[in-house]
């Protein structure tokens, strides 16, 4: 798609994030296409390799993921956008449009709402996610088991949530696990 566009030039291409980075180091592209799944370096710490690297890239992420936060996360990295793989092309091109004119495109991201958790209910969350049982959570978070299961209930009453499962994906929406 990119390469019919006659005001567009594509100068590589890369199958990991780790050969991303080298390629844009060599090739010095003005606009940087990055998918947040990849290969040995996600799209966040490509993106921030990049801008620590070579500041005047502009970045526009792609992503399957429709979340607020997978789209602060992008903000937060460096990226300039960020849209959709399954946008219909002419989105795709707009961003990058933008993006090269020097503006951003975030076009669905809305004001960070903020966590009803408090940090420890979070890495409890977290967690619990990554499927530890409440003896290991203790352990890393150098509390008791039944603080623990404090923190679970409060985080159980404040989300809604009873399953690790609806944990994870909770977790996943705000970009605080890989997926």
């Amino acid at each position: 798609m990119l390469s019919a566009e006659p005001t567009l030039e594509v100068v590589g291409e890369a199958g990991s994030g780790a050969q991303a980075l080298a390629l844009a180091a060599e090739l010095e592209p003005d606009v940087l296409l990055v998918d947040i799944t990849m290969k040995l370096m996600n799209g966040f710490a490509l993106t921030r390799e990049v801008v620590q690297r070579q500041p005047q890239v502009r970045i526009v992420m792609l992503s399957v993921h429709d979340s607020q936060g997978y789209m602060q996360e992008a903000q937060n990295a460096g990226a300039h956008g960020y849209v959709k793989k399954d946008a219909p092309a002419e989105r795709i091109l707009d961003a990058i449009g933008v993006v090269m004119a020097g503006g951003t495109y975030f076009p669905d991201l809305k004001p960070p709402v903020p966590d009803p958790l408090t940090p420890t209910e979070k890495k409890v969350l977290i967690l619990v996610a990554r499927e530890f049982h409440d003896k290991d959570i203790a352990e890393e978070l150098d509390i008791s088991v039944k603080t623990v299961q404090c923190h679970r209930l409060s985080v159980r009453k404040k989300t809604e949530i009873d399953t690790p499962a609806g944990f994870y994906k909770y977790a996943l929406e705000r970009g605080w696990l890989e997926p």
